[in-house]
């Protein structure tokens, strides 16, 4: 079940991720990436460690990577979700912000908000633009 969700979601990441016309040619990339490259590496380097260590070893290691990789994981998320919503109050006081009447993403928008003075045609296309 993992290996079908894995392999369903890098399909889906490569054909809305490449331009158009290169849908397949990412996904070539993607399964000599995962099974040329990956699976390589992998037994050679888990042969060394079986031989080295034991299989004991081996097993333990794998599982503490494992978990390593997923509290990596989970403190980048957090921390993601903890400036997101630091950003997004930064913003509370903008007329139209909860309404739907803007369209921005706290995350890549920048602090710069627009003066009274200054007109839509100075602003341009900056993010400022989009809060006014």
């Amino acid at each position: 079940v993992t290996f079908a969700f894995l392999w369903t979601c890098a399909v889906e990441f490569a054909r809305s991720n490449s331009p158009e016309g290169w849908g397949a040619t990412m996904q070539t990339i993607f399964r000599v990436a995962y099974y040329c490259f990956g699976v390589g590496v992998g037994a050679v380097l888990g042969g060394w460690a079986m031989q080295e260590y034991g299989a004991r070893w081996m097993y333990r290691m794998a599982g503490v990577l494992i978990f390593g990789v997923f509290c990596i994981r989970v403190t980048v998320l957090l921390t993601y979700r903890c400036i997101a919503c630091i950003r997004a109050s930064c913003f509370e006081d903008i007329p139209g912000q909860e309404g739907g009447g803007l369209d921005y993403d706290p995350l890549t928008v920048s602090m710069m908000r627009p003066d009274e003075d200054s007109t839509i045609e100075e602003l341009g296309n900056s993010p400022a633009a989009a809060l006014r």
